[in-house]
């Protein structure tokens, strides 16, 4: 079978290709994480098929991590809003 996959909103599936800007997101964590400076993190992140998933991992505590996270699912969301415009 060689066709290709496409999901129910019309993109390709299962492509697998390197998200430079992630690349360089995660790097940049790892440099905090391994210099001491960041002590735990939280990623979330989109698979090649449009799956989601997530990781925690360190010294979590205290409630400033929650508005982080609050203030990255507000940016998501208005990105995702003003795609639907488009």
């Amino acid at each position: 079978m060689n066709e290709k996959v496409i999901s129910l909103y019309g993109q390709l599936t299962g492509e697998r290709k390197v998200v430079e800007s992630a690349v360089g997101a995660i790097a940049d964590w790892s440099a905090k994480v391994q210099s001491g400076e960041a002590v735990a993190v939280v990623v979330v992140g989109i698979y090649h098929d449009g799956l989601a998933g997530y990781t925690v991992a360190g010294k979590l505590g205290g409630y400033s991590v929650l508005g982080a996270m609050e203030m990255a699912r507000q940016y998501i969301i208005d990105i995702n809003k003003a795609a639907e415009k488009k």
